[in-house]
């Protein structure tokens, strides 16, 4: 009896290997072979949704540099009013008349403030001793001590004779006194002209309304959506996740691959970035 026991489980075994696992290999070949090839296809799609939604939000991004240089072109291709401005900002009381100017070039700024909801506010600012500016926000011309905004006008001191002439900068603005009125801003910054220091152009685009546009984008779970300055300052983001604090921005820009994996607190990322001329 045990013999035939033995015979039977010989003629099994013999069974399981000649027939059973040479149909195995393939299935665990397919298997691998499957799991490869779904995983570069989930990668290559994500890659190619994420490409697009970059490229939709850097056409969106760059339309509000493009609302800094229209106002330069018009600064630079109107001497008259440019002329008009300085001349203004430097007359110790304004008659009849300069007002009527001043409408007309105040207009000029406040069209795209009012026709574009993510503008906080425009000011232009031509050097004059009394430090007077044209803002969106006030009636006319206004003395920078008199202003809610004023650090706008250190960071122009620091650049003034430099050579950057487009610069960004994140910034919390009170506009009044009580506890609530604070606003996040992401400041634009235009010199009016590279080396002679004649004035600026600055624009503050209002940071949440931004952040709001940006998380209704369809993303998945863990990604984040980042909008960076040319020196890494993180200026939109559309949520922050816990990995966030960890990101090396810096690296982010120096890297030249515009898809790359990368590791933190060992766990792998995947990064897409698309670069703007802006």
């Amino acid at each position: 009896m045990r013999n035939k026991m033995k015979t039977y489980h010989a003629f099994f075994l013999k069974n399981l290997f000649t027939f059973l696992i040479p149909m195995l290999v393939p299935i665990l070949i397919l298997g691998t072979m499957s799991t490869v090839i779904i995983k570069r296809y989930v990668t290559e799609e994500i890659n190619h949704n994420t490409t697009n939604m970059l490229k939709q939000t850097k056409e969106n991004v760059e339309l509000i540099f493009n609302e800094l240089d229209s106002l330069n072109i018009h600064f630079m291709a109107n001497a008259i009013e440019f002329a008009n401005l300085k001349s203004l900002m430097l007359k110790p009381s304004l008659e009849l008349d300069d007002y009527k100017i001043l409408a007309t070039i105040k207009n000029l700024i406040d069209a795209p403030a009012m026709a574009m909801p993510y503008i906080d506010s425009v000011y232009v600012y031509l050097n004059n001793d009394k430090n007077r500016l044209l803002s969106t926000t006030s009636g006319g011309l206004i003395e920078l001590h008199e202003f809610y905004d004023k650090a706008w006008f250190d960071s122009y001191k620091k650049h003034q004779h430099g050579d950057e002439l487009v610069w960004t900068e994140n910034r919390t603005v009170k506009k009044y006194n009580f506890e609530n009125s604070a606003v996040e801003l992401i400041t634009l910054y235009r010199k009016l002209s590279r080396d002679q220091g004649d004035g600026l152009l600055v624009l503050n685009i209002d940071a949440k309304y931004i952040e709001n546009h940006l998380s209704n984008l369809s993303t998945l779970p863990d990604q984040t959506l980042l909008i960076l300055g040319a020196n890494g300052e993180v200026m939109f983001k559309n949520k922050k996740l816990p990995y966030f604090n960890q990101l090396n921005t810096n690296q982010l820009i120096s890297e030249k691959l515009s898809f790359y994996e990368t590791d933190l607190n060992g766990q792998t990322f995947i990064v897409s970035k698309l670069n703007s001329d802006k």
